[in-house]
């Protein structure tokens, strides 16, 4: 049976360079799909009408919900942040318990606070079980592979293997294989990242305890030991997922434009 994860990544929503992709699984394997020229690439302004943006982001949204799950890098449960009484940590005031541990961007930081805004108003009307945040960075961490040092690069197929730096690295290892010459830019991969967090068997996605678990420790290595205690009372999004393994077999690449997305 074929299901369908949509992977969205805004870490250029700012800038323009939004990813999007899909995997798509079935009896016959996995299919990558990167697709160009889709709603969430619009650079936004300030005095730009919102209704204006909103409109194409929100109906591409609904189209992709309507066939699968989408998989976003973006805060999206971010409530405990307005609502907790006693912080007991100075971060907690900007950060959620998995942005610390993953070293995520803060929600309530002025780098990514306007895109966490834009997002939550575009996805307001979205059922959760359809709409999951997860985080590149962290998915490859704990796949062991290269999580830092890649970004703004741009790689190759020449046919036989990808050419380029960090990301070459990472695009072999998530076995992606196009059947002809394309070039791909960070932010594409890294949607492909965020589609897999959905399309991976079960036993290779991180969340609920598992990922609890993992937080509670990465932050326990990153306070004093005597504030361990406070740990218990930290809490994790129920949509956020994550993937500890990458791909054991081949993912075929293909690149679309948006307004060819297969019904």
């Amino acid at each position: 049976m074929r299901k369908r994860y949509f992977g969205l990544d805004l870490s250029g929503y700012s800038r323009g360079r939004s990813g999007l992709a899909e995997i798509a699984t079935s009896d016959d394997g996995l299919v990558a799909t990167i697709y160009r020229s889709h709603p969430f690439a619009q650079v936004a302004g300030g005095r730009d009408l919102l209704n204006d943006m909103v409109a194409a982001e929100r109906t591409a949204l609904n189209r992709m919900t309507s066939l699968g799950m989408v998989l976003v890098d973006m805060p999206i449960d971010v409530e405990d942040l307005f609502r907790q009484g006693n912080p007991i940590f100075v971060w907690e005031l900007t950060a959620r318990p998995v942005d610390f541990a993953f070293g995520g961007l803060r929600p309530l930081a002025d780098r990514i606070g306007a895109a966490v805004a834009r997002f939550r108003h575009c996805a307001r009307e979205q059922p959760s079980a359809s709409l999951r945040e997860t985080y590149p960075a962290a998915s490859l961490n704990a796949s062991g592979l290269p999580s830092t040092q890649y970004k703004d690069e741009t790689i190759t197929w020449d046919a036989q293997e990808w050419e380029g730096g960090r990301l070459a690295e990472i695009a072999t290892k998530m076995r992606l294989v196009p059947a002809a010459p394309v070039e791909v830019t960070d932010d594409e991969i890294d949607a492909i990242v965020c589609a897999f967090a959905g399309a991976a068997p079960a036993g290779d996605i991180l969340s609920g305890d598992a990922l609890k678990d993992m937080v509670r420790q990465r932050i326990s290595n990153k306070i004093r030991k005597r504030d361990r205690t406070h740990l218990d009372r930290l809490t994790i999004p129920s949509n956020y997922q994550l993937f500890h393994r990458p791909p054991t077999r081949e993912v075929r690449l293909r690149v679309r434009q948006w307004n060819e997305v297969d019904p």
